[in-house]
């Protein structure tokens, strides 16, 4: 399924997660642990602000 910003979305199984391209790069490391801890990640491209 492609949305209007040009994303993709399907279902994977989780051992194919790993395989996969994601931007960020970061979030392949969160998907593919299996802790039971509930997190939440945002995502910001904008550049850190100056000191």
């Amino acid at each position: 399924m492609h949305d209007r910003d040009g994303h993709r979305f399907r279902w994977v199984r989780l051992a194919d997660l790993a395989g996969l391209r994601f931007l960020p790069p970061e979030i392949t490391g969160l998907l593919t642990d299996q802790s039971s801890e509930l997190r939440h990640l945002a995502f910001d491209r904008r550049p850190p602000a100056a000191p």
